[in-house]
């Protein structure tokens, strides 16, 4: 069983910088971040191709997925005041920027925001790992810990 950094895992699979690329290190669970524009001077690049087969590439989820995850906090978590603006925040041109500038208009919300967005953000990690056969623990995360508080 490895043990992975909830917080790097999910870091990963919300990474939408295309000159970004992550990878799991399946012996020892760390998260690791390849800048593709270094080429093969990059040492992650050395390490990953010097052993594939202990490298996993982590897909980012897709921005429809991402979206999905704002748009269900916008209509079933936030408080009934912010829903009109969070929705409208998510039509029209730079959502993602315009959600969370509308989400700390609100510091009340701030919290419950990064809590639905850790949970979102775990079952998709948890599906993934899953569906890859990899043994694992996935810690929670300082927002979890916040909420069990």
């Amino acid at each position: 069983m490895i043990e992975i950094s909830a917080e790097s895992l999910f870091q990963a699979l919300d990474n939408y910088i295309p000159e970004v690329a992550y990878y799991l290190d399946l012996q020892s669970g760390a998260v690791l971040m390849r800048n593709l524009e270094m080429g093969a001077d990059d040492d992650v690049a050395g390490m990953v191709e010097s052993e594939p087969s202990r490298y996993l590439t982590i897909p980012p989820v897709s921005n429809r997925e991402a979206l999905a995850i704002r748009e269900t906090f916008a209509e079933d978590v936030a408080p009934p005041y912010a829903r009109p603006a969070l929705r409208r925040a998510l039509d029209g041109r730079s959502p993602f920027h315009r959600f969370k500038d509308s989400v700390h208009t609100w510091p009340d919300i701030v919290d419950a925001w990064h809590l639905h967005e850790c949970q979102a953000y775990r079952a998709v990690a948890e599906a993934w790992l899953e569906a890859q056969g990899i043994d694992y623990s996935l810690p929670c995360t300082e927002v979890e810990h916040r909420e069990m508080a």
